[in-house]
């Protein structure tokens, strides 16, 4: 068992960057009950009613690293401007 590093920076409401020990892990867009997230393995969407515990996740779609990574520059240059 490793020491783990997990943290969130919010850059607009909904939107995250998730850092880990290695630098950016993903990326995660929040609206109501929904979350996408997309990191390197791919998009993984979620779908959660708050507070019951249930929720449906979809399989991750791959996408390329060149996708990924074009994402997170949009988000961090909308922090940056923000």
């Amino acid at each position: 068992m490793g020491f783990r590093f997990r943290q969130r920076i919010k850059i607009l409401p909904g939107v995250y960057i998730n850092l880990g020990k290695k630098g950016i892990n993903s990326t995660s867009v929040r609206a109501g009950w929904f979350t996408s997230n997309i990191n390197k393995d791919g998009v993984k969407n979620t779908i959660g009613a708050h507070g019951t515990g249930l929720s449906y996740e979809t399989k991750r779609s791959k996408v390329s690293g060149k996708t990924i990574w074009t994402c997170v520059a949009i988000v961090f240059i909308l922090y940056l401007v923000m």
